[in-house]
């Protein structure tokens, strides 16, 4: 199963980086990456004494991250 998930999401990082959408040199890494950051949050919120606050702090940091991936549309699109 994450096998699959790792795969399904490092097809879509490689279209969305070669449409100029994420920031990465390799998508399949960066996939691999991101399930693991992935199955760490839920863990902290599964595991923290008031999951409900833990998942707001979680989410927010989460935004913060693949908000970082994301290229500005200024940087995608190309002079004419």
């Amino acid at each position: 199963e994450a096998r699959y998930v790792v795969n399904r999401l490092g097809t879509a990082l490689e279209t969305a980086a070669a449409d100029g959408v994420v920031r990465s040199d390799q998508p399949r890494l960066l996939a691999h990456l991101l399930v693991a950051l992935l199955n760490e949050a839920a863990m902290m919120v599964a595991e923290a004494d008031d999951p409900r606050i833990a998942r707001q702090a979680v989410v927010k940091e989460l935004d913060t991250i693949l908000d970082g991936l994301r290229l500005a549309a200024s940087a995608r699109s190309t002079p004419p």
